[in-house]
């Protein structure tokens, strides 16, 4: 069974989803949104839960790389060959070739653009209309933060599997976003994902959609001490609370 709870607080002129809270089974997985309109406010908020963590956001990567895996200082990002007349247009976009792998794009493609929007932050990775590919962390992490750009335009699943137990956490998107139906092109959001189960082993991305591409950013994998039941909500609330803070002080600022 799984249970979803979603607020919404208003935060300028975006909505924040407070927390969600998911569990099937024995694989619990709670999971955080900020959006549209995510900042570098929700992403701090999510850091500061953390005992440690580590942060990749491809800037250091060739702009223009294309593979199958592109491995990165927080895990192994993958996908597989397919049809190429099975993808959309953003695929076939300066040097990239359809059905050859995931992209390292600088600015802004098709919606997906780099987050959270700074003179230093230039470059994100581009599904490049892949309809599913994965993101292995490396070992020992319970805790994933990043920032999804144009996500589900169409419709799509999150699957998240947590090391040691068979069960798998499965979710659509616009579930996990709090929408209903499809999402508008050009949103930034801020997801998180914690394991109280164990360390999270990959989380795949899947859409059935060719036309649908996202972009991910700032991806940070790190380690929180796994919450008894009753401090869940309050986990939840401190994450927002920090958030909407960063964001009224930026504003009278």
């Amino acid at each position: 069974m799984v249970m979803s709870l979603f607020l919404r607080l208003a935060a300028g002129v975006s909505v924040a989803s407070a927390f969600a809270f998911s569990s099937i089974a024995q694989a619990n997985v709670i999971h955080y949104v900020s959006g549209p309109g995510a900042t570098q406010s929700d992403e701090q908020a999510f850091w500061d839960q953390l005992s440690s963590r580590q942060t990749e956001g491809f800037e250091g990567l060739t702009s223009g790389y294309q593979n199958l895996v592109v491995s990165t200082s927080v895990g192994d990002f993958s996908t597989s060959t397919n049809n190429p007349e099975q993808y959309g247009q953003s695929c076939n976009q300066g040097s990239f070739t359809c059905g050859e792998g995931l992209g390292v794009v600088e600015g802004n493609l098709y919606g997906r653009f780099p987050m959270p929007t700074d003179t230093d932050n230039k470059q994100y990775l581009d599904s490049l209309d892949h309809q599913a590919f994965d993101f292995r962390p490396i070992d020992g992490v319970n805790a994933i933060g990043f920032f999804l750009t144009d996500p589900n335009d169409q419709w799509g699943t999150l699957d998240i599997k947590v090391s040691g137990i068979d069960d798998v956490f499965t979710e659509s998107i616009q579930n996990i976003l709090g929408t209903n139906g499809n999402v508008s092109s050009g949103n930034a959001y801020y997801l998180s994902f914690f394991s109280l189960s164990g360390s999270i082993e990959k989380l795949s991305f899947n859409m059935n959609n060719t036309s649908d591409g996202i972009g991910i950013d700032n991806v940070t994998v790190g380690s929180v001490a796994v919450p008894e039941p009753g401090t869940l909500a309050l986990l939840g609330l401190g994450i927002t609370g920090l958030a909407l803070s960063r964001r009224r002080k930026q504003a009278k600022s």
